[in-house]
């Protein structure tokens, strides 16, 4: 009786480890079908004017490397300059995707709405990073980020979304 009590055991662990295995590679391959499927360039365009558009922007590389671009268009299409731009890693698990930029650069106000990409100025302290969090969806070509709450000494406007379509 004590053997098969042993074998029962036994095999209770071996479907329990197999269990927990075949889990964990279904999470790391679903994972990785998030992060390929956010792979590439995805922007917004908006219009403060009739004559200037932003268009917002990341693009996600397959390195786990990020741009995000606010670039200045007129209404042709033609890029005249840029107002923000960071650049970082991220991170995808499940439905969050976390951003750690390490560079943002801004466009000097008194010198106009743009600037050049290389005369943007580096802001804040170079080597720390900053880190956010966010929910996100995505539906074929269309990705929304859910921004979290800012905190009580923080720049920004509340919890907000933002819907980009693939470039």
């Amino acid at each position: 009786m004590k053997k098969f009590s042993y074998l029962f055991c036994g095999l209770l662990f071996f479907a329990i480890v197999s269990c927990e295995k075949e889990d964990f590679s279904n999470e790391k391959t679903s994972s990785m079908n998030i992060k390929n499927s956010l792979l590439g360039k995805w922007s917004i365009e908006v219009e403060p004017s009739n004559i200037l558009k932003l268009k917002r922007g990341y693009n996600f590389k397959q390195d786990n490397s990020f741009e995000y671009l606010e670039k200045v268009i007129n209404s042709s299409g033609d890029i005249l300059g840029f107002r923000h731009r960071l650049i970082g890693k991220y991170e995808v698990k499940d439905n969050k995707l976390t951003l750690f930029y390490s560079q943002h650069f801004m466009y000097d106000h008194n010198k106009g709405e743009y600037e050049n990409i290389e005369n943007l100025t580096l802001t804040g302290e170079a080597g720390s990073p900053k880190t956010v969090t966010m929910d996100f969806n995505m539906d074929k070509n269309i990705l929304t980020l859910y921004f979290p709450p800012c905190g009580p000494l923080e720049y920004c406007l509340g919890s907000n979304f933002t819907t980009l379509y693939k470039d």
